[in-house]
């Protein structure tokens, strides 16, 4: 499934490549396959394309990105259940306003 995201993501962003929705998307399928630095890059990408989101699209954003540090640094904290739960969510209605495009 990470593998399907990522080339999802490639592709909308061939179409709209300021898509912090394909950012986000990429980010999650990096941070599953363990490619930190990959999903950090792209978390940031989303979050400077999202500026005109809602506060919830941001705090989504900021939560994975603190997830990702978390996890270059070593800390191993990660986020709460709650916010992995919301951010499962959001990865997969991600992944299918992808396949819409």
């Amino acid at each position: 499934e990470c593998v399907d995201a990522l080339e999802l993501a490639d592709q909308a962003l061939e179409i709209r490549s300021n898509s912090f929705e394909a950012f986000y998307t990429r980010s999650k399928a990096n941070l599953e396959l363990g490619r930190l630095e990959e999903a950090l890059a792209d978390v940031n990408r989303a979050l400077q394309y999202s500026e005109s989101s809602t506060r919830e699209d941001r705090r989504v954003l900021c939560g994975l990105k603190d997830d990702i540090i978390s996890r270059i640094e070593g800390t191993g904290m990660g986020c709460s259940k709650t916010v992995v739960d919301i951010n499962s969510r959001r990865f997969r209605a991600s992944v299918d306003t992808l396949t819409e495009l």
